[in-house]
């Protein structure tokens, strides 16, 4: 019941917005969302989420070959466009929500989804391991600081750690961004109508928190999305 009243909320209130702005996706990207046409929530929803993240900004900073992992990849939008913009990558998604994990199942070679801890899995160390907008819905700042430490861990050397968060800020889309984490979100994945507490960082702390990790940390900015983001890339020393 209270997903599909959020359900039809989100239709409403974004399909407004996605009508207004018609702005033309990445061939590759638009590949990626009509993976989901099949199901039309998921289709809706894969739409959103390319209007309001910067996806394509996300790609330009994955090589185009080695093992992507996208922890807590959710319906596998991003992991699926990786995939179909690089060939050559070999794309692991992990998601703790198995429903998630089935629609992120799209039959494309070179992914591989599993509802699983992948960090522990043997012989699995990636080039390159994603995490888009899921640091912030951790239980603690101390769980934030456990999965960093566990990915640095997995990670290769020489390997990235991109990270995809929430940019607090004095501005709308940072008003917008607290309204749908503590709304939207919860009623469409938590089954709740008021989601627990979210934990977001200024972007100078996490700097801060993955430098004293030993990261090479840079900053890429992102502009024109409705929502407040900012991109971190980290990446571990090659010694």
């Amino acid at each position: 019941m209270i997903r599909s009243v959020a359900g039809f909320f989100v239709k409403i209130f974004f399909g407004f917005f996605l009508r207004i702005d018609k702005k033309p996706l990445h061939p590759d990207l638009e590949k990626a969302c009509r993976l989901y046409e099949e199901d039309s929530f998921t289709g809706l929803f894969s739409r959103i989420r390319v209007w309001d993240a910067p996806f394509e900004q996300v790609e330009k900073l994955v090589p185009k070959k080695g093992l992507i992992l996208d922890l807590g990849c959710g319906d596998g939008l991003l992991a699926n466009y990786l995939a179909i913009s690089g060939p050559e990558r070999k794309i692991v998604g992990v998601d703790l929500n198995k429903e998630r994990i089935k629609h992120a199942q799209k039959g494309l070679k070179n992914t591989r989804f599993i509802h699983e801890d992948a960090l522990k899995e043997k012989g699995l160390s990636p080039d390159v391991i994603i995490m888009s907008h899921v640091l912030h819905h951790l239980k603690s700042f101390e769980a934030q600081d456990k999965l960093l430490q566990d990915c640095i861990a997995g990670l290769r050397k020489g390997g990235k750690l991109i990270i995809l968060e929430i940019k607090p800020s004095l501005s709308l889309e940072y008003l917008v961004t607290i309204v749908v984490d503590y709304t939207i979100y919860p009623m469409l994945f938590e089954k709740k109508i008021i989601g627990s507490r979210v934990y977001y960082r200024k972007e100078g702390n996490w700097v801060n928190l993955l430098s004293s990790c030993g990261l090479n940390v840079k900053r890429e900015k992102v502009t024109g999305k409705p929502f407040s983001h900012m991109i971190l890339v980290a990446e571990k020393s090659r010694i």
